[in-house]
């Protein structure tokens, strides 16, 4: 068994999106484009995203690992589990993934 930390950026990104009904034939014009809808060929798309956003800010990570011998002696058993945290405009991400694998020693 080990710990495990680190640190770095952390990158956030959202969006809202929509699908709308176009048909073919709704030409874009420069009224279209005023509202903010987006166009394609000439043509306005039928999937619209109403807003986006995103930003970058620093962050950690701890965890905790293992690494472990089988009933088969050639293969190893991996487990991980890392807490991450990061904050930004006043809104945390907190994730805890957990990783498992199996490894041949050869």
């Amino acid at each position: 068994m080990y710990l495990i930390a680190g640190g770095g950026m952390y990158y956030r990104q959202a969006s809202l999106s929509q699908n709308v009904v176009v048909g073919d034939s709704v030409s874009c014009t420069p009224a279209w484009l005023w509202w903010g809808v987006t166009c394609e060929s000439g043509t306005v798309t039928s999937h619209q995203t109403l807003a986006s956003s995103s930003s970058m800010a620093p962050g950690g990570n701890v965890g905790l690992a293992s690494l472990s011998g089988s009933l088969i002696s050639q293969y190893n058993f991996y487990v991980e589990s890392r807490f991450h945290y990061a904050t930004n405009r006043g809104v945390a991400t907190r994730i805890i993934p957990f990783t498992v694998g199996v490894g041949s020693e050869r």
